[in-house]
């Protein structure tokens, strides 16, 4: 069942523990420190939850943008699915629900960051009608 992440201890304990697999857990740590799930507005932490147990979650933010009309554009982020839940549709739902979070919002496009590295989750995001771009980042 997916659901926008409800801010419990629960629930912050099991993400942070999915960040750590996928290797951030310098971010993990940080995330705690500030107060992960404390939800600023068009913000959404989804999560997809079987029998009580997180297996993927993502982070979706809303933008407001001048562009396009005045219409916003989202930015999907922190995505990971547990390694021993993989190939099973759980990220899939997560990314069905951002679809709709942001046809509601009337967003003009979804970007999505991803290591270049990921070649599997880039196959994954092109099976979700994600097209591949350049973009480029910088640490401040």
């Amino acid at each position: 069942m997916v659901r926008v992440q409800n801010e419990s201890k629960k629930d912050i304990d099991q993400i942070l523990n999915l960040y750590k697999q996928a290797g951030w857990s310098d971010g993990a740590e940080a995330g705690c420190a500030i107060g992960i799930g404390e939800k600023q507005p068009g913000e959404y932490l989804l999560v997809n939850e079987i029998d009580g147990r997180i297996v993927a979650t993502a982070q979706l933010n809303i933008i407001p943008s001048y562009a396009h009309l005045g219409r916003p554009y989202a930015i999907v982020n922190y995505v990971v699915t547990d390694e021993d839940e993989r190939r099973k549709g759980y990220m899939a739902e997560i990314f069905n629900t951002i679809d709709k979070i942001c046809t509601e919002h009337n967003c003009s496009s979804i970007l999505l960051d991803s290591a270049e590295w990921r070649k599997e989750a880039h196959q994954f995001y092109e099976s979700m009608g994600y097209e591949s771009m350049r973009g480029f980042r910088k640490q401040p």
